[in-house]
């Protein structure tokens, strides 16, 4: 964003202004009643992910390009089930949830991320593999993936990210990756090896086994919407320019070089002054919310001193994934 622009929202301020995301991008907190209901996000979503906040719970991916009824669990790893009473149904105001008491327990406190698909900003591509050792698979957006995670259908297993900056191991970024279920460093890999453009990806024999059914989740950094970044921890107080006009709504980061959790930040649950509530992509816990290590900033968000242990350890390589 330009400086001047910067400046003058600045000296207004800016809360409220409704972030360039929010047609793109919702967080919903909810409470489970075990009763066929419907959950307003605001925004014509394509991707439901639900958390149980309060109790041990996995992550639930739901999304349009598999539909309604098959569900992905993160932690567990699973192949993509057959749940016909989790998320019934996507409106363009929200979705709708069965009984199921993954999603949906009585008196159990729940976050939903919902996502739309985006030029830009986020696109869901599923394929069937050929077999062949290399092959070119078509996405639809519209730039050159950043972050994107890919699962095996058929069998589940570990959710393999590639994410750009991220050149630990290998001084191609396409050829490093993490699991977002483990806490691994970063480790070289040929599963994708070409760089990705702006519309196609290549995948090599592991993401292409003959009649295997594929889904990858692909984002990437769209001004004031979305930022793939990076950052070296410093110990003390670090401001975080994404280049948004409004603080960040949701905030994904993990260590590098070393092993470490996925810590997940997002409004629903509150990027405040004090203690911030944090998930961790990698682990089925409850929320922690003892600790203050982000805050939030006009054009981004700001790691605390109090993360000298986990996000902003000094002299420590970190990626992150925001959005405004």
């Amino acid at each position: 964003m330009p400086s001047l622009l910067k400046g003058l929202l600045a000296a207004a301020g800016n809360s409220n202004i409704v972030s360039p995301a929010a047609d793109y991008f919702s967080p919903v907190l909810y409470t489970g009643n075990e009763s066929a209901r419907s959950i307003t996000s605001g925004i014509d979503n394509d991707l439901v992910i639900t958390k149980r906040l309060d109790d041990i719970g996995d992550y639930i991916f739901v999304d349009t390009q598999r539909g309604v009824g098959k569900t992905l669990n993160l932690v567990g790893r699973s192949a993509n089930t057959t749940d016909g009473d989790t998320v019934t149904a996507f409106s363009t105001t929200g979705f709708s949830l069965g009984a199921d008491t993954k999603v949906n327990e009585t008196a159990a406190e729940y976050l939903a991320l919902t996502i739309k698909q985006h030029s830009g900003f986020f696109a869901i591509v599923s394929w069937t593999g050929n077999g062949a050792s290399s092959r070119s698979i078509s996405h639809s957006l519209g730039v050159a993936p950043e972050w994107w995670v890919s699962q095996n259908l058929n069998t589940g297993g570990s959710w393999y990210v590639y994410i750009k900056g991220v050149v630990y191991n290998h001084a191609n970024w396409w050829l490093n990756f993490m699991t977002l279920d483990g806490t691994h460093a970063a480790q070289s890999s040929s599963s994708f090896p070409a760089e990705p453009t702006s519309s196609v990806f290549t995948v090599a024999a592991f993401f292409n086994g003959n009649t295997v059914p594929f889904v990858a989740y692909m984002f990437a950094s769209l001004a004031e919407v979305s930022k793939v970044g990076a950052y070296t921890g410093t110990g003390g107080t670090l401001p975080i320019d994404a280049g948004f006009i409004t603080p960040a709504r949701f905030v994904l980061i993990k260590r590098i070089e070393n092993s470490g959790p996925w810590y997940m930040y997002d409004s629903a649950r509150g990027i405040v002054v004090g203690n911030d509530p944090h998930l961790l992509l990698n682990s089925t816990a409850a929320e922690v919310d003892s600790t203050d290590y982000i805050e939030r900033n006009s054009d981004g968000f700001t790691l605390t001193a109090a993360g000298d242990a986990t996000v902003n350890i000094s002299g420590q390589k970190y990626t992150y994934l925001a959005i405004a």
